[in-house]
């Protein structure tokens, strides 16, 4: 074994540590930019290798601060050995290194808001499922492997949360009894109760039991996507929606995507109501629930809303009705569908896209359009500056892109930015 002594350069937006080996790129999980560590090569590949800390030289790193038994397996922690002032210095470095090599640097200032809590902040839980013998565990992957770690809480986790981690494999042994496999799960807490989502591989309807499952939590629902995009869906026990509530109380159906930090959403939410210009339309693109347009329905005369997500649209447009917003209009198709004759000039685009970022076709047809404002919100600030790149060659400018600290303990980093058509900074 061949033992190679290191110092890390930087650390990547995936957390890990940054070195050179003979010249080639290492990358070195839980190692911090300025530590200087012995290593061994454990996998090698072309452009780069990936190495294992042996020992420390300089260290700057504190383990005593880990609290998590599952940190150094858990492919979702990076930096709970590090102080809260230390892991914001990390993540700001991180991202204007980022943009500068876009050429974004000066819609950075520096900072990054953050909330309260760094440990149980997650209000929702996704996890995966396996059957091991006779025995159902619910657990995670660990970092860059498939490698399934079974876990019995996490404190990322609300302790509402993690108190129904064990009802949820109750009902999956009793899904499993019935011929129904559950690959994942999603445990959530709302104002009315917890709720819990059970994802299967393949489920016959008339193989359940009549009477439902008894399952502990207020709502319980089992949902099987399939091939061409639609989901079969049953409610298991109790009611099919869950109320969420910020400025208005909205109904989600359990599965279906909430932001999972309330605190954050809260602080994202009020940076728009104060930044945000009114416009005849609001375009609320992957929309969920309706969550942002619902929000922010003071700000336009008509609301439309679209979403791959046929329940999340159906939750959106149960919302509308409650909150009587009659000028609110929701739709349910793919992005890549979402035709020039939706988008509208004289609108407001609201854009909060999963990690994969904004579809490219879809992002020409708004350009293309030449909507007024846009308020872009991403969960992957690569795909971010990818996509602020081409709407900035199409015209649009910002002021200033806004850092949140969405998922502490992680690596990843929420941006929200207001884009306007035609105008110069």
């Amino acid at each position: 074994m061949k033992i190679h002594t290191v110092t890390v350069e930087k650390n990547t937006g995936s957390g890990e540590g940054l070195s050179r080996i003979d010249g080639k790129v290492v990358f070195i999980p839980f190692a911090v930019a300025g530590e200087t560590v012995d290593v061994k090569i454990v996998q090698s590949f072309g452009d780069f290798d990936r190495a294992e800390i042996l020992s420390y030289r300089k260290r700057l790193t504190s383990p005593e601060l880990v609290k998590c038994p599952y940190f150094y397996i858990c492919g979702g922690c990076s930096y709970q050995h590090l102080n809260r002032e230390k892991e914001t210095e990390i993540k700001i470095k991180t991202a204007e290194e980022s943009a500068t090599r876009a050429g974004f640097s000066f819609l950075l200032d520096g900072g990054m808001i953050i909330g309260d809590r760094r440990y149980g902040y997650r209000s929702r839980l996704t996890l995966a499922m396996r059957k091991e013998g006779e025995i159902f565990k619910a657990g995670f992957f660990g970092k860059k492997t498939d490698v399934f770690h079974p876990i019995e809480s996490c404190l990322l986790a609300e302790e509402s949360v993690n108190s129904k981690i064990d009802s949820a494999l109750d009902v999956s042994e009793k899904l499993f009894s019935c011929f129904c496999r559950v690959k994942k799960i999603s445990v959530g807490t709302f104002e009315d109760g917890e709720g819990a989502a059970f994802f299967a591989e393949n489920f016959e309807k008339e193989k359940l039991p009549k009477d439902g499952i008894s399952s502990g939590f207020t709502s319980s629902v089992l949902r099987r996507s399939e091939a061409d995009g639609n989901q079969i869906f049953e409610v298991l026990e109790g009611k099919r929606r869950m109320q969420l509530t910020f400025d208005k109380n909205l109904l989600v159906t359990c599965g279906s995507f909430t932001q999972a930090n309330k605190e954050i959403t809260a602080k994202i939410l009020d940076l728009i109501k104060k930044r945000i210009r009114e416009n005849d339309w609001l375009i609320d693109l992957y929309c969920g629930s309706g969550f942002f347009s619902l929000q922010l329905e003071d700000f336009a005369k008509k609301i439309i809303g679209i979403d791959a997500d046929q329940y999340s649209v159906m939750d959106a447009v149960v919302n509308a009705r409650e909150l009587d917003i009659q000028k609110a209009r929701y739709f349910n198709l793919p992005d890549r569908n979402i035709g020039p004759e939706i988008l509208k000039k004289n609108s407001t685009v609201i854009i909060d896209p999963p990690r994969s970022g904004i579809n490219s076709g879809l992002l020409k047809r708004i350009t293309e359009k030449k909507c007024r404002d846009i308020i872009y919100l991403s969960c992957s600030f690569p795909t971010f500056l990818r996509d602020l790149k081409i709407l900035s060659s199409a015209g649009y400018s910002a002021e200033k892109v806004f850092l949140f600290d969405m998922f502490p303990l992680t690596p990843h980093i929420e941006a929200l930015v207001f884009l306007r058509e035609g105008e110069k900074n």
